[in-house]
């Protein structure tokens, strides 16, 4: 295959439905044969995985295979990426963040020392979330804000001990053009997903008066981001409850005023915190 473009390609190989031996293993090579990359388990279970910077108008083999002596069908998926400046006057525009539609995208940080830079507006004031996540590589993610000049707003590494993906909080005003910069720690490099949410915000929470929201989970995947300020400081009992008749499965996460991961729940019926 060729490319038409410049910046990276992400190769999948999965087995095919009904397919439950074969385990796929697949290989990029340049067009005198020579092997750029070779995946195994990369992908989900013990699908492969791999993403390499390509040349536009280059030739490229994939070569699909099972590991050992497994067969079954399979799929092939090539999905172009493609390159994103790293400076202000290059930045990739996003659009426009709104409290009903929040904006995610795929990138990849080809090589040691790269970094992407992408711009959006905030259609209302208030705080907005910024997650950086690894996306089945072993980026290290390092993830900074910027206003419309180009000052630093905020920074993360590592959102908590647990994991080296970033997030973090602050607050936008109506109609400002912001910066978001992503990038791997020391010589960490592969692909990521960068999500921005407008959160709802649910006011004072008092001894003397609860929050309640009824809201929907639509569609799969959906997420629903709210903050709330306390007048006193102690335990907060957080609830998250499906309706009646509903099938959903919730899980509540409590972050901080930066964005940093407070704590989580799935099946539990309780939450201190």
């Amino acid at each position: 295959f060729q490319v038409d473009g410049t910046g990276s390609t992400r190769v999948e190989l999965s087995r095919g439905s009904g397919t439950l031996i074969l385990d796929p293993f697949v290989t990029v090579l340049d067009s005198s044969g020579n092997v750029i990359a070779s995946d195994d388990d990369s992908g989900p279970g013990t699908d492969s995985r791999l993403t390499f910077v390509v040349e536009q108008g280059a030739t490229y083999f994939v070569e699909a295979r099972g590991y050992g002596t497994r067969v079954g069908e399979y799929h092939l998926d090539l999905t172009f990426i493609p390159d994103v400046g790293d400076t202000i006057a290059t930045a990739q525009d996003l659009g426009t963040l709104t409290d009903s539609q929040p904006l995610t995208v795929e990138g990849v940080i080809d090589q040691a020392g790269d970094l992407d830079l992408y711009s959006f507006q905030a259609s209302v004031s208030g705080s907005v979330l910024v997650r950086l996540a690894a996306s089945f590589s072993q980026l290290d993610t390092f993830l900074t804000v910027l206003d419309s000049s180009g000052q630093v707003i905020g920074t993360n590494n590592d959102s908590t001990t647990a994991t080296t993906d970033s997030a973090l909080s602050f607050s936008a005003i109506q109609g400002e053009t912001y910066f978001v910069e992503a990038r791997g720690v020391r010589d960490t490099f592969g692909e990521f997903e960068l999500s921005l949410t407008i959160v709802n915000s649910l006011g004072l929470l008092t001894a003397a008066q609860p929050i309640v929201v009824q809201d929907v989970i639509d569609p799969a995947f959906d997420r629903d981001q709210f903050q709330f300020q306390t007048e006193v400081s102690g335990p907060v009992v957080v609830d998250l409850s499906a309706a009646s008749e509903s099938s959903l499965d919730t899980v509540v996460t409590i972050r901080d005023s930066n964005g940093y991961f407070v704590a989580s729940n799935d099946d539990f019926d309780f939450f201190g915190g």
